[in-house]
């Protein structure tokens, strides 16, 4: 993900907001490969926790303007939850 946030902030104008979607790691697991019932393709999953989510945008030039975590799934699903965050780049 580092990769990806150094390119975001690569081409964001100075002052450019970012908007980071991510799910939240529940357990130890940090990542899953998960066969996709309707298309029958496997799927990569990472997960993060809130204090990584800051680390890597930090280090990729960001600044947080605000970071929450416990969302709940929009899918209703009781066991994943999300992380959601805004930063700008300074």
């Amino acid at each position: 993900m580092s990769k990806a946030l150094s390119e975001f902030n690569r081409i964001l104008k100075i002052d450019g907001v970012i908007h980071v979607y991510v799910k939240q790691q529940q357990g130890l697991d940090k990542t899953s490969i998960v066969t996709d019932s309707i298309s029958n393709h496997e799927r990569f999953f990472q997960w993060f926790t809130k204090d990584e989510v800051r680390n890597l945008l930090s280090e990729s030039g960001f600044t947080i303007l605000e970071i929450e975590d416990n969302i709940a799934d929009p899918g209703g699903r009781d066991e994943v939850k999300w992380i959601c965050a805004f930063a700008k780049k300074t």
